[in-house]
């Protein structure tokens, strides 16, 4: 019984690994990570994301409107707005 019960603990830590990798996601990169995350969680009232390595953002939630996103990070000096040479 024990074998069983841990084996479905695995499995269910195992999916749960699962899902949150293949969910889908935004990946943003900012130059200012806490004045990122403080519009962010202010403004879009996001709290759904994950930082990586200090200059990288993974939002989970897929029906913000980004545009709206990019704009006022854009303002905050958050994110360097480059656009491609022509």
């Amino acid at each position: 019984m024990a074998l069983l019960t841990t084996e479905r603990c695995l499995l269910e830590n195992t999916m749960k690994a699962l899902e949150k990798i293949n969910r889908k996601y935004i990946l943003l990169r900012v130059s200012d990570m806490p004045k990122a995350m403080l519009i962010l969680e202010q403004e879009f009232r996001v709290t759904d994301f994950d930082m990586y390595d200090g200059h990288t953002l993974c939002i989970y939630d897929t029906s913000l409107d980004m545009g709206a996103v990019n704009k006022a990070l854009c303002y905050a000096r958050c994110v360097r707005c480059q656009f491609p040479a022509l």
